[in-house]
Protein backbone atom coordinates (compact mmCIF):
# COMPACT_ATOMS: atom_id res chain seq x y z
CA UNK A 1 0.00 0.00 0.00
CA UNK A 2 0.95 3.29 -1.02
CA UNK A 3 -0.18 6.56 0.81
CA UNK A 4 -1.21 9.84 -1.70
CA UNK A 5 -1.95 12.84 -1.68
CA UNK A 6 -1.93 15.54 -3.86
CA UNK A 7 -1.31 19.43 -2.82
CA UNK A 8 -1.78 22.53 -4.58
CA UNK A 9 1.66 24.54 -4.88
CA UNK A 10 1.06 26.72 -1.55
CA UNK A 11 0.90 23.09 -0.10
CA UNK A 12 -2.49 22.80 0.66
CA UNK A 13 -4.26 19.36 0.39
CA UNK A 14 -6.45 19.14 -3.00
CA UNK A 15 -8.55 16.69 -4.91
CA UNK A 16 -6.70 14.97 -8.14
CA UNK A 17 -7.20 11.93 -10.61
CA UNK A 18 -4.06 10.29 -11.58
CA UNK A 19 -2.51 7.99 -13.55
CA UNK A 20 -0.44 5.00 -11.34
CA UNK A 21 1.90 3.11 -13.75
CA UNK A 22 3.65 0.34 -12.38
CA UNK A 23 6.60 -1.58 -13.43
CA UNK A 24 8.77 -4.36 -12.41
CA UNK A 25 12.66 -4.52 -12.89
CA UNK A 26 14.21 -8.02 -13.71
CA UNK A 27 17.71 -8.52 -13.68
CA UNK A 28 19.37 -11.37 -16.12
CA UNK A 29 22.18 -12.63 -16.57
CA UNK A 30 23.33 -13.09 -19.88
CA UNK A 31 26.09 -14.42 -22.17
CA UNK A 32 27.65 -11.91 -24.98
CA UNK A 33 30.94 -11.75 -26.89
CA UNK A 34 33.20 -9.49 -25.39
CA UNK A 35 36.63 -8.92 -26.67
CA UNK A 36 38.46 -10.91 -28.50
CA UNK A 37 35.47 -13.16 -29.23
CA UNK A 38 35.12 -14.15 -25.73
CA UNK A 39 32.17 -14.89 -23.54
CA UNK A 40 31.32 -13.37 -20.82
CA UNK A 41 28.42 -12.49 -17.88
CA UNK A 42 26.43 -9.38 -18.57
CA UNK A 43 23.60 -8.50 -15.87
CA UNK A 44 20.62 -6.86 -18.29
CA UNK A 45 17.88 -4.80 -16.98
CA UNK A 46 14.59 -5.19 -18.08
CA UNK A 47 11.73 -2.98 -16.98
CA UNK A 48 8.05 -4.52 -17.63
CA UNK A 49 4.93 -2.45 -17.77
CA UNK A 50 2.25 -3.53 -15.44
CA UNK A 51 -1.76 -2.59 -15.82
CA UNK A 52 -1.63 0.84 -15.01
CA UNK A 53 -4.35 2.20 -12.52
CA UNK A 54 -6.47 5.43 -12.52
CA UNK A 55 -7.40 6.53 -9.11
CA UNK A 56 -9.54 9.83 -7.56
CA UNK A 57 -7.47 11.38 -4.38
CA UNK A 58 -9.50 13.36 -2.13
CA UNK A 59 -8.36 16.05 0.06
CA UNK A 60 -7.38 13.84 2.95
CA UNK A 61 -5.75 11.87 0.39
CA UNK A 62 -5.82 7.79 -0.85
CA UNK A 63 -4.24 4.83 -0.60
CA UNK A 64 -2.76 2.95 -3.94
CA UNK A 65 -2.97 -0.68 -3.32
CA UNK A 66 -0.96 -3.02 -5.58
CA UNK A 67 -0.52 -6.80 -4.75
CA UNK A 68 2.26 -8.50 -7.05
CA UNK A 69 1.54 -11.68 -8.23
CA UNK A 70 5.48 -12.71 -7.97
CA UNK A 71 8.63 -11.19 -5.75
CA UNK A 72 10.57 -8.79 -7.43
CA UNK A 73 11.83 -5.46 -7.95
CA UNK A 74 8.82 -2.85 -8.13
CA UNK A 75 8.23 0.99 -8.75
CA UNK A 76 5.19 2.87 -9.49
CA UNK A 77 4.87 5.83 -11.62
CA UNK A 78 2.24 8.45 -10.81
CA UNK A 79 1.21 11.08 -12.68
CA UNK A 80 -1.55 13.80 -12.75
CA UNK A 81 -2.36 17.23 -14.32
CA UNK A 82 -2.86 20.50 -13.03
CA UNK A 83 -6.77 22.14 -12.51
CA UNK A 84 -6.22 23.25 -16.45
CA UNK A 85 -5.59 19.60 -17.65
CA UNK A 86 -1.91 20.77 -18.65
CA UNK A 87 0.73 20.42 -17.44
CA UNK A 88 1.41 17.43 -14.96
CA UNK A 89 1.73 18.03 -11.53
CA UNK A 90 2.96 14.61 -10.20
Amino acid sequence: EVNVIAVTPEGKPAEATATAEIYKEEYRNVRKVGLAGRLEWVSEKKVIALPSQTIQIGKKGTTLTFVPQEPGSYFIKLTAKDLLKEQPIL
